[in-house]
């Protein structure tokens, strides 16, 4: 504790929205596929899908399971022969703020709700992999995202305490799972977009802004 403050010891990002720009890169993707194959979507707005895993993202595209496991089947072809490069999607500042905080002793962890080969590639593409001290993947587990289990399993895997943790996220899913961990909740806005993150403690418009305000916490630490 400092001047009352519980020191911040971790640093936990989201993935998509965050460390990368794809959410809609991703729902644009999708629905001209589905309008190539003349399939109609149960939902069109980015904001129903944003923050969801995989499997419930599927769920409001197509609530008809019959029509969702065509739909799935012949994404899954499309995709295996045209795979997300993330490189291009990579969010400016992102190896700065990670840089910072490796050279500042703090432990970094990605957790994700996304598809676990989607965040495997990113950290290869962007050559992020070697910043992470844990990633967990909210797809392997009982309960994803707005469920706090993935952000409580990397405080437990860095052997921290809630407080000492911030988070970085974008949708109202993740941030909902952030706070209901009890976590110091960071909201990265988008830049294309408009999604409500009322509920984060801070919404930044970048990473320049986060690097800014993570030496703010580097200062009062000291």
């Amino acid at each position: 504790m400092y001047g009352g403050i519980t020191m911040k010891k971790a640093v936990i990002f989201d993935m998509d929205g965050v460390l990368v720009d794809s959410e809609q890169y991703y729902f644009d993707r999708r629905m001209h596929f589905f309008h190539k194959l003349g399939l109609e979507p149960q939902n069109v707005q980015l904001s129903d899908y944003l923050g969801l895993g995989d499997d419930e993202g599927w769920v409001q595209l197509f609530p008809d399971e019959a029509q969702r496991e065509n739909a799935q089947a012949e994404f899954a072809k499309y995709e295996a022969k045209h795979p997300v490069n993330y490189a291009p999607l990579l969010n400016p500042g992102v190896k700065e703020v990670l840089e910072y905080l490796q050279i500042n002793g703090y432990s970094i962890a990605l957790a994700s709700a996304g598809v676990t080969a989607h965040i495997n590639r990113m950290l290869e593409q962007c050559q992020l992999k070697g910043y992470f001290d844990v990633v967990e993947y909210g797809e392997k587990l009982s309960h994803n995202k707005p469920d706090p289990e993935i952000y409580v399993n990397v405080a437990q895997k860095l052997n921290v305490q809630p407080e000492e943790c911030v988070v970085l996220e974008d949708s109202v899913n993740g941030i909902q799972a952030a706070k209901r961990a009890h976590m110091e909740t960071w909201a990265l806005k988008p830049r294309k977009y408009v999604i409500d993150q009322t509920r984060a403690d801070a919404i930044l418009p970048d990473m320049d802004a986060v690097l800014t305000k993570l030496k703010g916490l580097t200062r009062n630490a000291k």
